[in-house]
């Protein structure tokens, strides 16, 4: 699509430019496609001649996560256009669908909220980059060690981390704790439970990579014989997390089910 005819360079980002392309996609309407389109090309990629500052503070952050990633010759540490489109879209009303209602809601949101939009270091560096902490090469299992293995192949079968189990002891092997992944996993883990919670909610819990940050570390404090009675409810709003409704990880006021894989409500 050349400039002259780029609905996103003339400022008129609407969705009756998206009712053939929206046609196209079964159960896809303008409006939702015109929204689409506008985070993904204006805020995600740039596209946009209008330039706000968290969208040069984002830019600058991510060429700083990617020199991580170059300089730790490590493929996939960065998150991809796609995160970057779900923190957008948690957190900017339904109603924004073109560059000029942005504007007017961002004109009145950054006034309480400046930092809102700026991506938080969980969501653009979720794996370690410097060192394997948090993704061990073997998982304990009683008196038996197997061991581990890991690939960053989206849409594989095989994506994420797979453990090897020799056919003789299988019947020796549990599969007790395997929900939690493992602890480098466990903010990925977080993150898609808040995901798929209704949308409701889901916005009382945006973004969702910085709390699930948040609540990751609550859960391992939580879990370490220094952390026993540390936990519940009270440490549990100390991560920033209001009260929405939802039980999390068996967390009820004035209970604490410790050890328990986080679960939709």
């Amino acid at each position: 699509m050349s400039a002259s005819k780029d609905p996103l360079s003339s400022g008129s980002f609407e969705p009756r430019h998206f009712e053939e392309l929206a046609a196209t996609r079964e159960g896809t309407t303008a409006r939702e496609l015109a929204r689409e389109m506008f985070i993904r090309n204006a805020l995600v990629d740039g596209q946009w001649r209008e330039r706000h500052g968290f969208q040069r503070r984002n830019e600058a952050l991510v060429e700083q996560a990617r020199e991580v990633e170059r300089r730790s010759r490590t493929h996939g540490l960065v998150a991809d256009e796609q995160a970057r489109f779900r923190f957008f879209d948690d957190l900017i009303p339904e109603h924004v669908t073109s560059a000029a209602a942005f504007n007017r809601w961002w004109k009145d949101a950054r006034r309480s909220h400046p930092d809102l939009l700026i991506y938080p270091a969980s969501l653009l560096m979720p794996r370690e980059a410097t060192s394997g902490e948090g993704f061990p090469d073997r998982w304990q299992c009683g008196d038996l060690s197997l061991p581990l293995s890991y690939e960053f192949a989206p849409g594989s079968p095989r994506d994420g981390v797979s453990m090897r189990i020799p056919i003789e002891v299988l019947e020796r092997v549990s599969d007790a704790g395997t929900d939690w992944l493992v602890p480098g996993m466990r903010e990925d883990l977080l993150t898609e439970a808040i995901r798929a919670l209704p949308k409701g909610v889901r916005r009382l819990l945006a973004p969702a990579p910085a709390v699930a940050a948040s609540v990751a570390r609550w859960i391992e404090q939580a879990r370490r014989p220094a952390g026993r009675g540390r936990g519940g409810v009270g440490g549990f709003r100390r991560c920033g997390v209001r009260r929405c409704g939802v039980r999390w990880c068996g967390v009820s006021e004035g209970r604490r089910e410790e050890d328990r894989p986080v679960r939709r409500a």
